[in-house]
């Protein structure tokens, strides 16, 4: 019998929140790049990964395109070879649901992007969601040290001080 998906669930509250942009909405998927994000998959039987495969979209802008990094399919079982590849990996999986985490690349281009999804067999994807990819912000262990600050700082002031 064939895989099928009834229904999917977004987690929008949820997932809004973890990425911090529930004080933006909690009516539109709204994520950071590079962290993942949850959706239920809603099946009308166990997936089996042996003969299961899930295929996934991720596409922006007017012409997306997987040269320019607009563009991904990828899936679960992992399937892409994509220059900026988006990941699918199972967090929980039932007799008749599956969770999974998905996660875009740190570097991939923010916006506005549609997300497809469809069973290996199927050859029409279904829409999942119009989402927003944002930037990430600067986590503070990626943040230069005091003393780095205070030189780059002072070398700023002092080459703007020989040009006056």
């Amino acid at each position: 019998m064939a895989l099928e998906i009834s229904k999917v669930e977004l987690h929008v509250k949820e997932n809004n929140k973890e990425h911090r942009t529930d004080d933006v909405t909690v009516k539109r998927l709204m994520v950071r790049r590079g962290q993942n994000f949850k959706i239920t998959l809603k099946t009308n039987r166990q997936f089996q990964p042996d003969t299961d495969t899930l295929i996934f979209t991720a596409e922006t802008g007017p012409k997306p395109s997987e040269e320019k990094g607009t563009r991904c399919v990828f899936g679960y079982p992992k399937l892409t070879g994509a220059k900026k590849a988006w990941t699918a990996l199972v967090q929980e999986s039932g007799r008749s649901s599956m969770t999974l985490a998905i996660s875009s690349p740190a570097d991939a281009s923010v916006g506005s992007y549609n997300l497809y999804m469809r069973e290996g067999s199927h050859t029409t994807p279904q829409s999942i969601t119009n989402m927003v990819l944002l930037f990430k912000p600067l986590v503070h262990r990626y943040a230069l040290p005091e003393t780095h600050k205070h030189k780059q700082a002072h070398m700023s002031y002092g080459s703007s001080e020989a040009h006056m």
